[in-house]
C-alpha cells in the first residue's frame, strides 16, 4: 500500500450518483465511526487521482 497526497485526489466524475452528501447526525455517526474503528477498507486511487 502507498500512500497520495490529498492535493492530489480528484473526485470521481458519478460520486452523486452513488452517494448522498451526508449531514448533521449521519455525518456526525461516520465521523464517530472512522475515529473509533478507523477506514476499514483502504481508498482505491486510480493513476490520474480519481
Amino acid at each position: 500500500m502507498s500512500t497520495i497526497h490529498i492535493d492530489r485526489l480528484k473526485p470521481h466524475p458519478k460520486n452523486a450518483e452513488y452517494f448522498a452528501d451526508l449531514g448533521g447526525d449521519k455525518y456526525e455517526e461516520l465521523k464517530r465511526s472512522i475515529a473509533t474503528n478507523g477506514i476499514r477498507d483502504p481508498l482505491k486511487i486510480l493513476p490520474d487521482g480519481t
